[in-house]
């Protein structure tokens, strides 16, 4: 994800952002300019990054293609190579017995 520099950044050249967002995030995105160190709280971050993301500023870094079904589990032509432990039918090798104690009375 972007820094919060540049997601201020792109939330001040957003038109659809209103007076009273664009007034708070311009005094947000200040003292970010002046100090490389300075940081927002985790309330601003959160109320920024929530913002950005309602306005699917990044979207296009956000996408998740996996998941949504875009990509394809394995490339064509690749074979699976499993393991023959990952195999099923699979049968673990039995552990060796165990000592039996005996008392020594």
């Amino acid at each position: 994800m972007a820094s919060e520099k540049e997601i201020l950044q792109a939330l001040l050249a957003d038109e659809r952002l209103g007076d009273e967002e664009r007034e708070a995030f311009q005094g947000m995105v200040s003292p970010l300019e002046l100090s490389p160190r300075a940081k927002l709280s985790k309330k601003q971050r959160a109320w920024v990054v929530n913002r950005y993301e309602k306005l699917d500023l990044g979207a296009e870094s956000s996408l998740n293609l996996y998941s949504s079904g875009k990509l394809p589990e394995k490339p064509p032509g690749v074979k699976s190579t499993l393991l023959p432990w990952e195999k099923p039918g699979y049968q673990k090798p039995l552990s060796p017995p165990v000592k039996k104690r005996t008392s020594n009375y």
